[in-house]
């Protein structure tokens, strides 16, 4: 009873008048484990601290002294291995709000009490949730890259860190903070030499970058993370790391899919992010293309789009299967953004593309053993004014009419038996007409 009148008492003083003093006598009995019972009920110790500042009659006055009190026993304070509560506490305040002599406190804590990489199981000594909070609460001093890089206090958090990246129970935590604060290239080899060897490390990147309030830091990170992924991905001929990824992201209540201009999207906590593929480089390009048109929820109607978006970005789809494989799906759709793609590059090219997507239309009909592709292309030649042209007479044989030239369209030889079904009709034809304007 005498502790409730006690605490009683005080509540109705810091409500009243606060003052340094009652202040630094309250975060001393909350530290010595006093007001356990208040902050379970509240969570974590910062926020038992806002609720006594929220009611004080001059909350602004309130805080201004809860500071001062915290600030001077931060100076006196000294870790120590003897009571976890009082840490836990302490350095949850420090987190929330960074008093000036507690990254000083936190570096010597984790200097000499972590023992990073030493330990492969949490240290009875010294926890495992101990050493991410006073993590964690380092990371309110350093959210960016400070002006001043050879800052000492700065030097030693990246020491730090660099300990912690050899510790597989902080890796992924010491990879994200390394690369925030630009010690790291999220796209280098040394960060995915780390995720090839832990894969486990790409959910606390992906948990980090979908908590940053950065909309564009956020999409150019996860961007990075993903083309890490399909490039180690490239180099095993497997889907691991992307597999990995996407799964990360749901665990973060995260959706992922794909856009209608093919580009990646995170949809998360009602915003949505759009994972741009530009810089990308060409071996996680094409791994990311292979991967997309075998996605299976793609909707048949945006394959077209996505490959033209492929070729847009210098991916040169060397291998003519994908292609083929993406007409396949959606004959119409596909060839008609092809056709529109063909069309706006320079016209010493045209011949050459048209060539191409007249080959890709013989290898497929050439596969079922009918004319069905080959007609669709036409059909979509039609609605942009343009049209085959079959001319059995001639050594060319097949021309494309674009606007008022003739453009001839070669084939691969081993197709000789579809383009001669092709002319043979365009003969038969010719034989018929020619008939009947005789009669």
């Amino acid at each position: 009873m005498p502790d409730f009148e006690e605490w009683l008492a005080t509540q109705r003083w810091l409500r009243e008048k606060p003052s340094g003093e009652l202040w630094e006598l309250e975060i001393n009995r909350l530290l010595m484990g006093k007001r356990t019972h208040l902050v379970d009920a509240t969570e974590s110790a910062s926020e038992y601290i806002e609720n006594l500042i929220l009611s004080a009659r001059d909350p602004a006055a309130s805080k201004t002294f809860f500071r001062q009190a915290l600030y001077r026993i931060t100076e006196t304070w000294e870790p120590s291995l003897a009571n976890h509560l009082i840490h836990a506490h302490m350095f949850n305040l420090i987190a929330v709000y960074t008093p000036h002599g507690g990254v000083a406190k936190l570096l010597d804590f984790l200097t000499y009490s972590a023992d990073f990489g030493r330990n492969r199981q949490p240290s009875p000594r010294c926890p495992r949730d101990l050493v991410m909070e006073a993590l964690n609460a380092l990371q309110g001093y350093f959210p960016q890259q400070p002006d001043v890089p050879d800052l000492r206090s700065f030097v030693l958090y990246k020491e730090v860190l660099a300990q912690a990246l050899k510790d597989p129970r902080y890796r992924g935590h010491a990879l994200a903070r390394l690369i925030a604060l630009r010690v790291y290239e999220i796209s280098s080899d040394d960060v995915r030499s780390v995720i090839a060897e832990s894969p486990e490390v790409i959910g606390s990147l992906v948990s980090y970058w979908l908590s940053t309030r950065d909309d564009f830091a956020a999409e150019s990170s996860l961007s990075r993370i993903y083309e890490q992924c399909l490039h180690l991905d490239a180099q095993s001929e497997s889907s691991t790391y992307e597999d990995v990824f996407r799964e990360k992201l749901g665990e973060n209540g995260a959706l992922f899919a794909f856009g209608p201009d093919l580009d990646p999207v995170v949809t998360h906590l009602r915003r949505t992010l759009t994972l741009p593929l530009t810089s990308w480089s060409n071996r996680a390009l094409q791994q990311f293309k292979r991967r997309y048109l075998s996605y299976p929820k793609i909707r048949a109607e945006d394959v077209g789009a996505a490959v033209v978006k492929m070729l847009s970005l210098s991916l040169t789809l060397p291998d003519a299967k994908d292609v083929r494989t993406a007409i396949a799906a959606n004959p119409a759709g596909v060839l008609s953004s092809l056709i529109g793609w063909a069309l706006g590059e320079p016209g010493t090219e045209r011949g050459k593309l048209f060539s191409v997507l007249f080959n890709h239309c013989l290898a497929l009909d050439s596969k079922k053993g009918g004319l069905e592709v080959v007609l669709v292309f036409e059909a979509c030649l039609r609605t942009r004014r343009m049209r085959l042209i079959y001319s059995p007479f001639d050594s060319s044989g097949i021309y494309l009419t674009i606007g008022q030239r003739q453009v001839p369209l070669s084939y691969d030889p081993e197709f000789d038996h579809i383009a001669w079904s092709l002319l043979e009709s365009a003969g038969n034809a010719l034989a018929k007409e020619m008939a009947l304007a005789g009669s």
